[in-house]
C-alpha cells in the first residue's frame, strides 16, 4: 500500500478482495489518480489496525503498482504522525 496523506480516501484495488461482497451503492467519481476520471466499483469496510476501515475499490488497472492508498483519513482515525 502506498500512503498518501494527500488522498482523501482509502482505496483497494479488487483483486485485493478474493470474494469480498462489496456495497455497490456507495461508487464515487474521482478524479487526479488517472488522466481520466475513475469510477470506484464499490465500497468495503476491513478490519486494520484494531479498527473498521472504508475503503473504495478500483480495478486492477489503475495505473499505480501498489495494492491501494491508505489516505489522509485513515491517518486521522488512527492518529498517525508522519514525518519526513
Amino acid at each position: 500500500f502506498m500512503v498518501n496523506s494527500g488522498s482523501g480516501l482509502n482505496l483497494i484495488k479488487q483483486k485485493c478482495l478474493g470474494h469480498v461482497i462489496l456495497d455497490k451503492t456507495n461508487s464515487l467519481s474521482l478524479q487526479g489518480i488517472a488522466s481520466e476520471t475513475i469510477i470506484t466499483l464499490g465500497a468495503v469496510s476491513i478490519f486494520i489496525l484494531g479498527g473498521l476501515t472504508e475503503f473504495y475499490v478500483i480495478s486492477d488497472l489503475i495505473g499505480f503498482d501498489q495494492d491501494g492508498i491508505l489516505g489522509n483519513r485513515f491517518l486521522r482515525e488512527r492518529s498517525a504522525i508522519l514525518n519526513y
